[in-house]
């Protein structure tokens, strides 16, 4: 295996646009980029979500490559997480967490060392659960707040005590600089080669950013093809690939190339939703700090949150399997978002079918 290796994210961080692409394609990514992991997506989503990661990693077993599941620091989408990982003996998970206290203040209301203790409860969990390796993203870990680097010392050395095998750092607002990054990084310098990093690219330097880290000692980087991750901000694993010279195929990336405009020509809807304009989830709401002037789309990984602002109705007339629904419906329509008039048609829908009654 290379010095440098991949986790390629391009269908988690890039799912309100690439949730549908399927195991077929999948197969022909891990073929181009063998040796890397695979975020595959959220299966605690939805029910359509969950058929298509129990595929994908079925389809991916024999691979040299990894898969892994995602989610939330819940027990619910912990236990959906280990019945897929637990199918396939290339597999491993891992789950979010807001780390500065900006996140953590904004989405949990909690201390961070509440949070902490909530984390390694939910790593325990899944110790019960499946013998795969956990991982760990600490959201917002850049933030230009005090120190933070005492605080990853902490975290890193708690959750590896755990059993997590490795901590993932996330540039969520893409603000990070190399002076920053080696502050953080200052106090576990030792034990670098066990941290990720998962960088964005909002001020064009993240792969100044990446290099350096390597430099440090970081083995593997956060990349989405042709960038498409979250604001389409990351880094194209292309471009890694030449220069640290990577494993790479190119007669299956074309492949899978191939099938992938196949499969946006056939999405109903055509609209940009990854810019630094759109907010998709209420993670990101809330942090670009509730900016009103930003538009709100409900997309696949939109959560109460954010239906409950498009629709006007409150947090606690929608259930999970009120949202799931929706979503599931998103994966027979092709839509990329539902827009407010949608969602309410999908709601009556929802409303009807299981005889249940939400005030609108």
């Amino acid at each position: 295996m290379n010095k440098v290796s991949i986790r390629e994210d391009f269908r988690r961080d890039g799912l309100c646009m690439n949730f549908l692409v399927n195991s077929k394609m999948m197969s022909h990514l891990a073929k181009a980029f063998p040796y890397s992991i695979f975020n595959i997506g959220y299966p605690a989503i939805c029910s359509e979500e969950a058929k298509l990661c129990k595929e994908i990693t079925l389809n991916l077993s024999s691979l040299p490559i990894e898969t892994a599941v995602v989610g939330h620091a819940l027990k619910s989408h912990i236990k959906t997480m280990a019945n897929i990982s637990n199918l396939a003996n290339n597999t491993s998970a891992n789950f979010w967490i807001p780390f500065s206290d900006h996140m953590i203040n904004k989405t949990l209301k909690i201390t961070s060392s509440q949070l902490l203790d909530h984390t390694v409860r939910m790593v325990k969990s899944w110790k019960h659960l499946s013998e795969r390796p956990i991982d760990i993203a600490l959201v917002d870990a850049t933030a230009e707040e005090e120190n933070l680097d005492k605080r990853l010392q902490i975290y890193f050395e708690t959750l590896k005590g755990a059993g997590v095998r490795s901590i993932i750092i996330c540039d969520t607002k893409g603000i990070a600089n190399i002076s920053k990054l080696k502050k953080l990084f200052s106090l576990i310098k030792a034990d670098i080669g066990k941290i990720e990093f998962h960088p964005h690219d909002d001020k064009k330097q993240a792969l100044n950013n990446t290099n350096a880290l390597i430099m440090m000692g970081v083995k593997r980087i956060g990349t989405a093809i042709y960038g498409y991750g979250e604001r389409g901000s990351m880094i194209d694993p292309r471009i890694l690939v030449e220069k640290y010279n990577l494993k790479f195929n190119q007669s299956d990336f074309d492949k899978f190339e191939q099938e992938y405009k196949k499969l946006i020509l056939s999405l109903k809807e055509t609209e940009p939703i990854f810019t630094s304009d759109c907010i998709i989830t209420g993670t990101q709401y809330r942090l670009w700090g509730r900016n009103s002037k930003k538009t709100i789309k409900f997309g696949i990984t939109s959560d109460k949150y954010i239906l409950s602002k498009i629709v006007n109705i409150k947090i606690a007339s929608i259930s999970d399997s009120l949202l799931s629904y929706i979503k599931d419906c998103m994966y027979k329509d092709k839509k990329r978002t539902y827009s407010k008039n949608e969602l309410l048609q999908k709601i009556t829908e929802y409303c009807y079918d299981s005889e249940k009654r939400i005030e609108l």
